[in-house]
C-alpha cells in the first residue's frame, strides 16, 4: 500500500514539475508600423499553440490556437499587422503550474481594451510572467520591449546558464544593440499626433 501512495505522489511530482514551452516572440522598432516594437506570447503544449497578441482597439488583438509552428513564427506579418516576422523569439521552461496561470492571466488581460500606459503588448507579458518563477523587471511610466528584454536579461542569468531559457531566433544581445530607447517615441507619437 506505501509503494502505491509512493508511486501516486511520484507521479504526480513529476507532472508538476514538467517543463512546458513558453515563447516570447519580439519584434524590432524598426520592423512594426508604429516604430514602438512590438511582443507577443505563445503557450506551447503536445497538441497545440495558443498565440496571445494584443494591439490597439484598431487592430485588434489575437488570442488563437495555431497547430503548426512555421505559422507562429509568421502569424503577425501574414496578417497584416505587422510589417516583418519577429526577429527575436525566447523559450521559456516552466512548470505545468506556472503554464497553466501564465495562459489564464495573458488569455484575461488580451480580453481588456489596449493601453498605452498599463496594458500595451508589454504589460500583457509582463502580467502573465508574474505567474512564473521569472523576473521580467518593473518598467517607469510605459512598459517596453526594449526594457522587458533587458530586465530579462539583466534578472535571469541563472535561468540562461541552465537553459530554462533559451534563445530560438535572433539574440539578445544584438536586438537590445540596435534599438532606441521607445519611450521617447512612443509619448511623442502619443502626444503629438498629427503635429
Amino acid at each position: 500500500m506505501r509503494w502505491i501512495v509512493f508511486i501516486i505522489l511520484f507521479l504526480s511530482a513529476q507532472l508538476y514539475a514538467s517543463n512546458e514551452k513558453v515563447y516570447l516572440l519580439v519584434w524590432g522598432s524598426t520592423q512594426t508600423y508604429t516604430g514602438a516594437g512590438h511582443m507577443a506570447v505563445a503557450f506551447y503544449d503536445s497538441n497545440e499553440i495558443h498565440y496571445i497578441s494584443h494591439y490597439p482597439k484598431s487592430v485588434g488583438s489575437i488570442d488563437t490556437v495555431i497547430h503548426n509552428f512555421e505559422h507562429l513564427l509568421s502569424i503577425d506579418s501574414l496578417m497584416g499587422i505587422q510589417a516583418y516576422n519577429a526577429q527575436l523569439i525566447i523559450e521559456f521552461s516552466v512548470s505545468s503550474k506556472a503554464f497553466k496561470k501564465m495562459k489564464k492571466a495573458a488569455k484575461r488581460n488580451v480580453k481588456k481594451s489596449w493601453s498605452l500606459f498599463n496594458l500595451n503588448c508589454a504589460d500583457l507579458v509582463k502580467k502573465s510572467f508574474r505567474a512564473s518563477t521569472f523576473d521580467l523587471g518593473y518598467a517607469f511610466l510605459i512598459s517596453t520591449p526594449y526594457e522587458l528584454i533587458n530586465d530579462l536579461r539583466d534578472h535571469n542569468t541563472e535561468a540562461f546558464h541552465t537553459g530554462k531559457v533559451k534563445t530560438i531566433k535572433g539574440g539578445i544581445h544584438p536586438y537590445l544593440m540596435k534599438q532606441p530607447r521607445a519611450v521617447p517615441y512612443v509619448l511623442k507619437r502619443f502626444f503629438f499626433r498629427g503635429k
